[in-house]
């Protein structure tokens, strides 16, 4: 048997990435434990609002305009993260006289809504911009295209990528120079799997900025999602040389690290991160998952519980401490953990595919296969659950099926499942072998 865990970082962008990990099993072929690692792509929303709006909107003022004072203030607020203060005073703003009438209202509706947008009322902030919008024929392109820019964020904070890649574009097209346009449409290119794409974008960021540490940490990212590790380990140590305090980057360094096996490396990391944010949830997470995978299970634990201490709703953490405590065949704390989860996520894919898991050792074979099902309902592509499913089947003496599940495992397989895919070949010849005997 084997288990699937689970680890993310751009607001956000969560990218899961699962890992065999190999558990011991009556059979020779083993399940799949579905853990997930996360990388932290988190350098969007806060982040990236106020690095481009550092300016603000009084650069886009006369000088000899007498409210630019008053939008000095409400940029200096903004700066500050009083988003609240900053809200009021630029619609205090745009109720005030101006020669650029039309045009500061559109750049003040701009600055309520970037304010209202890092408060992480992204609906609200788009129904502000798009007011906005209504003004944006009297702006010039460079404000123009920081308006595009902050609806293409909103957006994307919400999930709605494909409008978010829509509106960096158009801001692109009026701004050609702004790396953190070309940061975001990257993030939101990884989000939809189109990784060649998001690396043409961080390329042409790091182009503008040969120092854009944010752009090197993604690109890692993206490397990592390709299996690249060699580069993936380059850019995230170029991140770290340009920045040693970025957190995000040991984190996902260790991901590489943990990727390649080299958990000694990956602990290495995290314990880096988590000394420069002790309360990195996601990085507890991921040690405990090395430790998990040297055998330290107790170590092992012991993070989870520190990840959920800081974030009782972090279903990850729930998933992961299941699968350490099937492992060590305590099933019944083990499904404990899955079902607090599933409690979280009813759609959580490892979750139901490590229940499942969990009811087969316990020779629950209905239970197991009706849990694989429901991992299947929410992810009709999971490679994990096809492979457990079909040793089910096995168990069950359901030949036909195993095979037929074998076949589905071998179609979403990739690179990481090298070994499943020659035992599940093996599997297919032994029990096709077995029907032509039996007829």
């Amino acid at each position: 048997m084997a288990i699937v865990f689970g680890i993310v970082g751009v607001v956000a962008l969560i990218i899961t990435i699962y890992f065999g990990l190999i558990a011991p099993s009556k059979k020779d072929t083993n399940k799949i434990l579905k853990n997930q690692e996360l990388l932290d792509k988190k350098i969007m929303g806060l982040e990236k609002n106020l690095q481009t709006f550092r300016d603000g909107i009084a650069e886009h003022v006369s000088k000899d305009e007498s409210i630019r004072a008053k939008v000095e203030k409400a940029d200096s607020s903004f700066r500050r993260e009083k988003y609240k203060e900053s809200y009021r005073l630029y619609r205090e703003a745009s109720n005030l006289p101006s020669s650029q009438k039309n045009e500061l209202l559109g750049l003040l509706l701009m600055g309520q809504g970037i304010s209202v947008g890092a408060q992480c009322n992204y609906l609200k902030s788009i129904e502000i911009f798009k007011k906005a919008l209504e003004y944006s024929g009297c702006m010039k392109d460079k404000g123009k295209s920081k308006l595009f820019y902050n609806i293409g964020l909103s957006y994307q904070n919400i999930g709605s990528i494909d409008l978010a890649i829509e509106y960096y574009s158009k801001a692109i097209k009026l701004n050609s120079v702004d790396i953190w346009v070309y940061n975001n449409r990257g993030n939101a290119y990884t989000t939809k799997g189109q990784h060649e794409r998001a690396i043409e974008d961080y390329n042409k960021a790091l182009k503008l900025d040969p120092d854009f540490v944010s752009a090197y940490n993604n690109r890692g990212n993206v490397y990592y999602l390709l299996y690249d590790y060699v580069r993936s380990l380059k850019d995230h140590n170029k991140a770290i040389e340009l920045n040693p305090g970025y957190d995000k980057a040991y984190n996902n360094r260790g991901l590489t690290y943990a990727a390649r096996g080299d958990y000694e490396h990956a602990i290495e990391d995290y314990n880096k991160a988590l000394s420069l944010n002790q309360k990195y949830t996601m990085a507890y997470n991921n040690r405990g998952i090395s430790h998990y995978k040297r055998g330290e299970y107790e170590l092992a634990i012991q993070d989870f519980n520190k990840a959920i201490a800081l974030d009782p709703e972090y279903k990850r953490a729930y998933n992961d401490r299941g699968n350490v405590h099937l492992i060590m065949c305590e099933y019944e704390r083990a499904i404990k953990n899955f079902n607090k989860a599933l409690e979280l996520d009813q759609n959580f894919t490892e979750a139901y595919c490590n229940r499942g898991n969990t009811y087969a050792e316990m020779g629950e074979y209905e239970r197991a296969i009706e849990d694989y099902k429901k991992a299947l309902d929410s992810d009709p592509e999971s490679a994990e659950t096809y492979f457990n499913m079909a040793i089910t089947y096995e168990d069950t003496g359901e030949k036909e099926e195993a095979i037929d599940a074998y076949e589905d495992f071998i179609k979403y397989a990739n690179l990481k499942h090298t070994e499943q895919i020659r035992s599940a070949k093996k599997r297919i010849k032994e029990l096709q072998k077995a029907i032509e005997q039996k007829k």
